[in-house]
């Protein structure tokens, strides 16, 4: 929800200038809907109108501790002149002079290839501005080719996954539709199929929390592959080390993009000697989520490190080193345990 201060203007009448109030605007969906106003007097008395019409507008008042709000049945015309009045005594004049904020826009949606699996489990919307919590479902989807919205492909999850700061939205494909071992999927079959062109459409209705909208639909086209039922592995991986005594990155391939998401706080570095000594420094995702680098904060002795792998790490159809999401996560795999999720290097 908005608020924008209104721009009371000199109010007089019989040559008497009355007291001015300080209304706000509480818009929307980037409309205006009502007005709040400092007011504690008889409801009954208050009425919205426009500047030159004594006929009220359509609308109800209700209170808020010491605020009054007005909610009209139509939201504010933009420019327009209005006026509250109190019996016929004039309150104020206001208009709505609108927004002159940036819209939110869309910076990134992952995965950032335009080729996926047919069994991709999850995408991401990176907005620059934090985003409204409701509505997501009604307002973001999956298009066909022919731009037909496909119903369900979309897991509706509620809450809707965003991070803290609502900036980042997490949408999950079906899963049920996913594994092939249960109902959904023997029903519905999955929700995208191979070899097919599909887009993510977000509507230009979907607002940011300050109320402004898109404005524009925006559409992510992507098409589909074979699906990818094979776990990452490790050993193909290729790990570039840096020189001794340099400030250059450490960078890692992975082969295959992987699931943004399941990148955050998954890796770490340490020495194999000097008692395990982990090394400070940032980790960056590499374009296409195919890699990632790693900056160290000083730069780098000669010796031998570790490259500290999560295992939970997932690729785009939700596998990670440990198991196929296909698989029984009940049944317990006593060999995984003894695995070392670690790569190592040198410099020199």
């Amino acid at each position: 929800m908005k608020k924008y201060y209104l721009t009371p203007l000199l109010v007089l009448s019989c040559f008497v200038a009355t007291a001015q109030l300080s209304p706000e605007f509480i818009l929307e969906e980037g409309k205006a809907v009502a007005i709040q106003f400092p007011y504690t007097g008889d409801l009954k008395r208050l009425s919205v109108g426009l500047q030159n019409n004594p006929k009220p507008i359509f609308g109800h008042f209700l209170t808020e501790g010491d605020k009054t709000i007005f909610r009209a049945a139509i939201p504010f015309a933009e420019g327009q002149e209005y006026v509250i009045r109190e019996g016929e005594k004039l309150l104020a004049n206001f208009r709505f002079e609108g927004s002159n904020e940036p819209p939110p826009m869309v910076l990134a949606v992952y995965p950032s290839s335009n080729i996926v699996p047919a069994n991709q489990l999850k995408m991401y919307v990176k907005f620059d501005q934090p985003m409204r919590a409701d509505g997501v479902y009604e307002h973001i989807y999956v298009a066909d080719e022919n731009g037909r919205r496909l119903p369900g492909a979309i897991l509706p999850l509620q809450p809707a996954l965003w991070n803290a700061d609502n900036t980042i939205l997490t949408l999950w494909f079906d899963p049920g539709k996913i594994k092939r071992d249960l109902q959904p999927n023997q029903m519905h079959g999955t929700p995208l199929q191979p070899g097919k062109r599909y887009s993510l459409v977000i509507e230009g209705v979907f607002s940011s929390q300050k109320g402004d909208q898109l404005g524009q639909r925006f559409s992510r086209p992507f098409s589909t592959g074979d699906d990818d039922r094979e776990k990452p592995d490790l050993e193909t991986w290729k790990l570039v080390a840096p020189s001794a005594g340099s400030n250059n990155a450490l960078t890692v391939q992975f082969g295959e993009p992987m699931d943004f998401g399941s990148l955050d706080g998954k890796f770490g570095i340490k020495r194999e000697s000097a008692n395990g000594q982990v090394i400070d420094g940032v980790f960056e995702i590499i374009a296409g989520e195919a890699g990632l680098t790693f900056k160290s904060a000083k730069p780098w002795l000669a010796g031998s490190y570790v490259l500290v792998v999560d295992p939970t790490i997932e690729d785009l159809a939700g596998n990670n080193l440990q198991r196929l999401f296909d698989e029984d996560t009940t049944v317990e795999n006593p060999e995984l345990a003894k695995q070392d999720w670690q790569l190592r290097f040198t410099t020199r």
